[in-house]
């Protein structure tokens, strides 16, 4: 009965997704190229953007996202650290208010 409603298989999938996370975590790190695309975008992409809309300012946020993005990957790696700033690029728009959210 192993496995039926008992949580084992939750708490088991949980334990192998922890040691996956950990796993990738004690890879070397080769978040380069990540942290130089971001940097291409703050200095190339962004002020263009901003230039063509006519704004000072697009993010709500507070870190901006790419900043955040970029914080994320030192923080946590670059996968993660992407998947991070993806996410909060998916909640960087005018529903959502913006404000301080740190990395």
């Amino acid at each position: 009965m192993k496995g039926q409603g008992c949580g084992c298989c939750l708490s088991e999938a949980t334990r192998a997704m922890t040691m996956w996370v950990r796993s990738i975590n004690s890879i070397p790190r080769k978040d380069g190229f990540v942290l130089d695309s971001i940097n291409y975008y703050q200095r190339h992409i962004d002020p263009q953007i901003k230039k063509d809309m006519g704004v000072k300012k697009i993010c709500t946020f507070t870190p901006t996202c790419s900043q955040y993005a970029k914080a994320a990957v030192k923080k946590n790696g670059p996968l993660l650290g992407m998947l991070m700033g993806a996410l909060r690029i998916a909640r960087c728009n005018p529903i959502t208010g913006g404000g301080y959210d740190p990395a």
